[in-house]
This record gives C-alpha cells, sequence and structure tokens, in this order.
C-alpha cells in the first residue's frame, strides 16, 4: 500500500515543498530503503522510525518499506523527516486513516521512545505551506511559537526578536563566517545581523578577500550563494559599524608616541580597505587619543535620552516624507525619491560641485553624501538640506 505525505526541506532560508512517499510491500526481505537525495541524517531515521514506532506501542511492518522523497534533486538534510516518514509507515499499513493527514505539512524529530523534538526551520517552512494553501501544519510543540508568526496568534508585541542583533565577529573570521556559505549554503554574519548592527573591530586586520564579500551586500541588502543546484538568497542589510587603527602599531600622528611603521607598512594595512569598499561607508570619523585630563572632566554632555528623542524625531519626519514606502530610511532613497526629497539649491549644488572635483568623488559618494546631508537636516528640524548640511556631510567622507 502507498502513502504520500508533504513535508519541506530547506535550502539556505527558503523551504522547498517535499513530497514523502512510502510503500509497503510483501516483495523483498523486511528492510527499509530510502532514496531521493537524503544525507546520512536522514538515512538515519531508518533506525530512529521504527524504534519510535515499536515504543508507542504500535507494530512496525516486517514487509519492506521503500520511502522516496521527492524532489530527487533536491538534497535533504536533517532529522525533521522522521514524523512524516513515520506517519507514512502507519498509513501505508492502514494503522492511520490517510484522509487524516492529507493537506497537512509534516516535520518533527523522533526519539527512540516516540517523543517529538523540535527542528529548525519551521518559520520558512509555514510561510511557504501557507503560500502553497495548505490548511494545516503538523509540527513538534516547542515550535509552535515560531509558527504562529505566520496565522498572527503572536500576543501583541511578542515578537520572536525582542531587540536588533548585534553581531562582533572576530577578525579570523573567514569570508564563509562573514558572508555565509558552505556546500549547503548556511547565513553568515552579515545575515545574523539583519535590521541590526554588524561591528568589525580592527577592521584592518581582517583578510582583504574577506572584506571585498561585504561589497554587494552593502549596495543591495541581500547575498547571493550560488550552487550547482539553485541559488541561494540570504537578508543582509545591517548597519556596519568598522574601527581601525591608523597604521600597524597604532601611534601614526600621536603626539605624544613615535610610530615606527614605515610607509609601505602603512600602505599594505590600509590597503586591506579597497577604494570601492571605502566608498560604501558614509560616515568616517578620526578619534585622537583621549588625554587623562579629559577622562577625568565632570563636564556632562548631552544625556543617551535627549539625543534618542533627536534621533526619533529624526525618524519620525522621514517616515512622514514616504508614508506608503517599504522603507522610509533616508539611505534607502532610491534615485527618483532622492531627486525630490534630497533636491540642493544652488548654494548646496556649488558645495557639492567644488567636493566633487578636488576630491574626485564618484557617482556612489555623491549620491551618499546628499542621503547624509537630508539626514543631518532632519536631525536639525530642517524642512530643506542647506550648504551647512551638506557641508558637514562632505566632512563626515572626508574624514577617514
Amino acid at each position: 500500500m502507498l502513502a504520500i505525505l508533504r513535508t519541506a526541506a530547506l535550502f539556505g532560508v527558503e523551504a522547498v515543498p517535499v513530497r514523502v512517499e512510502v510503500d509497503v510491500s510483501d516483495g523483498g526481505l523486511p528492510a527499509i530503503t530510502m532514496v531521493g537525495l537524503p544525507d546520512a541524517s536522514v538515512r538515519e531515521s531508518r533506525e530512529r522510525v521504527q524504534s519510535a514506532i515499536r515504543n508507542s506501542g504500535l507494530e512496525f511492518p516486517r514487509r519492506h518499506v521503500t520511502v522516496n522523497l521527492s524532489p530527487a534533486d533536491i538534497r535533504k538534510v536533517g532529522a525533521a523527516f522522521d514524523l512524516p516518514i513515520a506517519l507514512g509507515v502507519l498509513a501505508a499499513t492502514g494503522l492511520i486513516p490517510a484522509r487524516q493527514i492529507d493537506d497537512t505539512v509534516i516535520l518533527g524529530e523522533l526519539s527512540l521512545d516516540g517523543t517529538v523534538r523540535p527542528v529548525r526551520g519551521v518559520l520558512p517552512i509555514s510561510v511557504q505551506a501557507r503560500r502553497d494553501g495548505v490548511s494545516c501544519v503538523i509540527l513538534p510543540h516547542a515550535n509552535a511559537r515560531e509558527a504562529t508568526i505566520v496565522a498572527g496568534l503572536l500576543t501583541t508585541g511578542a515578537g520572536l526578536l525582542t531587540s536588533p542583533p548585534f553581531r562582533p565577529p572576530h577578525y579570523t573570521a573567514s569570508d564563509v563566517a562573514l558572508v555565509g556559505g558552505g556546500t549547503l549554503p548556511r547565513p553568515g554574519e552579515i545575515s545574523l545581523a539583519h535590521n541590526g548592527v554588524l561591528l568589525l573591530d580592527e577592521t584592518a586586520e581582517f583578510a582583504r578577500q574577506v572584506l571585498e564579500g561585504l561589497r554587494q551586500p552593502l549596495e543591495e541588502g541581500t547575498i547571493r550563494i550560488a550552487r550547482a543546484a539553485r541559488t541561494a538568497v540570504f537578508p543582509a542589510r545591517f548597519m556596519l559599524a568598522a574601527t581601525m587603527n591608523p597604521c600597524p602599531c597604532g601611534y601614526l600622528e600621536d603626539p605624544s608616541r613615535e610610530c615606527r611603521c614605515t610607509p609601505q607598512a602603512v600602505e599594505r594595512y590600509r590597503g586591506r580597505l579597497s577604494g570601492p569598499l571605502r566608498d560604501r561607508i558614509d560616515l568616517s570619523v578620526w578619534v585622537p587619543a583621549v588625554p587623562f585630563a579629559t577622562l577625568t572632566e565632570a563636564a556632562p554632555g548631552e544625556s543617551s535620552a535627549f539625543v534618542r528623542r533627536r534621533v526619533t524625531e529624526a525618524r519620525r519626519r522621514q517616515t512622514a516624507r514616504r508614508p506608503s514606502a517599504s522603507s522610509s530610511l533616508n539611505a534607502r532613497l532610491d534615485g527618483l525619491a532622492m531627486a525630490h526629497h534630497c533636491a540642493l539649491d544652488p548654494a548646496s549644488l556649488r558645495v557639492l560641485d567644488s567636493a566633487s572635483r578636488r576630491f574626485h568623488l564618484s557617482a556612489r559618494s555623491c549620491h551618499r553624501v546628499m542621503k547624509v546631508a537630508r539626514t543631518i537636516a532632519d536631525l536639525a528640524g530642517a524642512e530643506r538640506i542647506t550648504a551647512e548640511h551638506l557641508a558637514e556631510a562632505v566632512q563626515f567622507r572626508l574624514e577617514g
């Protein structure tokens, strides 16, 4: 008898629908044959499924069981196929009605005693099931909260993440660790920092090829990892905060200590950041050594709460300008929106023209300067960009 069930596999952060076809026949010796490009973790489910069924008080058929995971050109990885395979065996032997699992996506790992354990990837699988018009998803109880975000059943304000991500990878991180990859693509630090902050401390100590992997994500907000079967797309819209010393020893232009680095060493050190990568960094600030007397001064500056109110007000202004846009942030203005919201008066145009000629600013740099000037104007509560706002934005680009 044949039973067909639905489940899903993961490729990157996307779910791929999978059909689990289970055939129980009298031909051949009692065994389980598994086809459909399963990896080792899926092939091991044969032992878990048999023990789980027996220890749940049910009888495992003493016949030949063939399990096909379709489509066959997608590698199946992980233990989430345990539960659909087990239910397929029970449906094929008539122990449970097949109609109870029709139009249902099933996933879950099995313990030897029949307990259903949580699995990864429940959210994208649930999203895909909804797109496919599936009416029901059977999954581990521990994953239920993750899945309820799709039908909108989470308690108001109780998201899966309670704060934006902050990722500070070490400078020994590989390019795969930073941008993602592998035989079966996994997200890297830039995707784990999506809608949050990626901090690269001691940036110049990162390998150059690792840093070069940031160029496309900084521009597009996604990272595409191509493999023979298909291409995985990961989100990577993060705020990059990068720090580095002026030279390998750290004392270049320090008035109190002498730098012993050769010009060639300084050039190699700074060359870790290529021109195109620097071109994608909007704000560069030189931070000199702070004298001890300054550290001990009690003069108060602006409080964090005061600064937060000013930033919140600036974001409110941006949202009011583009209420129907998917993102109202100045950094994500496209060409037409930028021409409208970042329009420059004659004095501002003269400042930008002079800066572009003197410092050889690229078209990307000019556009980014205009967006930064728009944000400076928003922080100041100004409706239009002035020459002063534009000059400050140019200064931020040149300080690094």
